[in-house]
């Protein structure tokens, strides 16, 4: 058995893993695009020094022999990337939704046997509160919501505070009394109200959350009813509508436009605006898209993610700046935003 498990160790330090390793407080080291951020997870390290996947490692724990420093051989425990996230016996609705389970499986796995600082507005009950009590072991939980909540919690890692999202006097308190050097987790189970949500989210993104910590929000998908608040319901549109015949004329204009634009001409201020206006003109109705409610401040959270290109030195507007995001991933009304 010592001699397999020597073999198992040597073979997985010379697996060559599929990806750059880069510095994060909360992630693993890795270099990731855009488009497949959460994939690129891999469990937490294992005790040792070395740097393996997550499969090896766990075949490791399981074969290795474990030995106190007297001799005596420890029963062996499972490892805690093994845990699952189940709702099921938690008083939260996010039992009813299987893919944001998933989803923070994902990209909460590697954060488990780490002393984290979770923030959840919008706790209901507190069953959720509970939830991840008991998923971080050694996490401290903090919760938010209008309405009181008396939460059942011997081990005393949880902490509710009474008030509203967009109190941004009482967030600073709640970031000072829990956690004075940043959120790791900060989830908006609030009021998926499009105007609310901005406040909550900027204010704590900006100043509470650790850079590479994770952002989360539920139910953005609110914005398209009309039920809620701020939600309007979706205007469905043809396939094809009356612009799709027009587009060979609207794109030799747009590249006329263009072409004034980069020209010697171009360069005054008064001919850059007017092609500017006029490709503007042109573009205007081409993409439909919903801006209202939670949707609509999601769809500015994009121009956040662009904001390298929006700011482009030769193309955009100065100053340059990169995204304050260094992720952003959007499922079926759950969205994660990993700060830079």
């Amino acid at each position: 058995m010592e001699t397999g498990w020597q073999d198992m160790l040597l073979a997985a330090t010379r697996k060559k893993t599929s990806h750059e390793r880069r510095n994060s407080n909360l992630t693993p080291t890795l270099i990731t695009r855009q488009a497949d951020f959460p994939a690129r997870f891999q469990g937490t390290r294992a005790a040792t020094s070395l740097d393996f996947g997550g499969g090896v490692k766990h075949i490791i724990r399981a074969a290795r022999p474990n030995f106190r420093q007297d001799g005596e051989r420890l029963r062996p425990q499972m490892a805690s990337t093994k845990r699952t996230l189940n709702a099921s016996k938690y008083d939260t609705d996010k039992a009813q939704h299987t893919h944001y389970l998933r989803n923070y499986e994902e990209y909460f796995r590697p954060l488990l046997d780490r002393d984290i600082r979770l923030l959840e507005l919008g706790v209901l009950h507190g069953g959720s509160l509970q939830l991840w009590r008991d998923y971080f072991e050694r996490g401290r939980i903090v919760g938010l919501d209008l309405n009181p909540v008396e939460i059942e919690d011997p081990t005393g890692r949880i902490r509710f505070y009474q008030g509203g999202q967009q109190d941004t006097v009482l967030l600073d308190r709640i970031a000072r009394e829990c956690a004075p050097e940043g959120f790791d987790i900060i989830i908006d189970d609030c009021s998926h109200v499009g105007d609310l949500a901005r406040v909550s989210f900027w204010h704590l993104f900006d100043n509470h959350l650790k850079p590479g910590g994770l952002y989360v929000i539920e139910d953005w998908g609110t914005g398209y009813w009309d039920a809620w608040p701020d939600g309007v319901r979706y205007r469905r549109r043809g396939l094809h509508d009356r612009h799709s015949k027009h587009s060979y004329i609207r794109h030799r204009l747009n590249r006329a436009a263009t072409r004034l634009h980069e020209s010697a001409a171009g360069r005054l201020p008064l001919v850059g605006r007017l092609a500017s206006a006029a490709k503007r003109t042109l573009q205007r109705g081409l993409f439909h898209s919903h801006d209202f409610g939670m949707v609509g401040f999601i769809k500015e959270l994009v121009d956040e993610l662009g904001m390298a290109d929006i700011t482009h030195p030769q193309f955009g507007h100065a100053p340059h700046r990169t995204s304050k995001f260094r992720e952003m991933r959007l499922s079926t009304s759950h969205l994660f935003v990993v700060k830079a």
